[in-house]
């Protein structure tokens, strides 16, 4: 399954408001990552 470009522009969103914005490109693409593997695992 392949989750739609909307939904990590939302979670980026998201993660901005919830989230220091001192985090590295790097850290934001492991936390992508891991819960697009979440998402893959209950869907």
């Amino acid at each position: 399954m392949t989750l739609p470009q909307v939904f990590f522009d939302d979670l980026a969103m998201t993660s901005e408001m919830v989230e220091p914005r001192d985090h590295s490109d790097e850290n934001e693409a492991q936390a992508r990552t891991m819960i697009t593997k979440l998402l893959e695992t209950v869907y």
